[in-house]
């Protein structure tokens, strides 16, 4: 749990001190709240308190009144305001051996309507236009799609076939020469310098 108040204390801070940035130059004042409730629960946490809590409840329930009022139920809004906030709350839904169970009914029933208002948002588009496409650009689109697809697979094929030739051709010309001098058998070299002595006809 130290790292998890820790954790809080660092967020709390930076929301603060925006939020103060932010209401002097006339913003909302969620961030500052917000960073003195995170304040709070890490300190809570650091000492094992069941105010923790109590505290991150209040502060999930007003942000998500806050996220509501400002975007609706829009999931990409919605989602960022609260997902983080959804994720360190399960930390404080297990009740440690020395973290007494005080305000664990207040924050999991919380914790749940915030969660399913978030997932519920998925069902509603916000963002949908309605309207018709062209029929002739919709079965046209997906035969060129075609052509182009299998052009694109025989190019590649023919650029493979002439990258395996050409290594095949390299493989060939390595393995001759890496043949080692000491490779050639004596009776061999025998059967060469006979050959060599003894008159030859040349086919013409």
């Amino acid at each position: 749990m130290i790292i998890f108040s820790v954790l809080l204390l660092l967020l709390g801070l930076v929301l603060l001190g925006g939020g103060l940035w932010l209401v002097s130059l006339g913003g909302s004042l969620y961030y500052a709240i917000a960073g003195i409730a995170l304040i709070v629960t890490g300190v809570a946490v650091k000492g094992r308190r069941p105010i923790a809590r109590w505290a991150y409840a209040i502060f999930l329930a007003g942000t998500a009144v806050w996220a509501l009022w400002e975007s609706g139920l829009d999931w990409w809004p919605l989602a960022t305001r609260l997902g983080v906030f959804l994720l360190l709350a399960i930390p404080l839904l297990f009740p440690g051996q020395k973290f007494q169970q005080g305000g664990l009914k207040a924050l999991f029933p919380v914790w749940v309507v915030v969660g399913l208002i978030t997932v519920s948002s998925l069902a509603f588009d916000q963002h949908r236009i309605d309207g018709e496409l062209n029929q002739d650009i919709v079965t046209a689109e997906p035969i060129w799609a075609l052509v182009q697809m299998i052009a694109g697979m025989l190019m590649v094929g023919v650029i493979w076939g002439s990258v395996i030739r050409l290594w095949i051709r390299l493989l060939q010309k390595t393995s001759v020469l890496s043949r080692k001098p000491g490779s050639i058998r004596p009776e061999t070299c025998k059967d060469l310098t006979t050959l060599a002595r003894s008159p030859t006809k040349l086919p013409l």
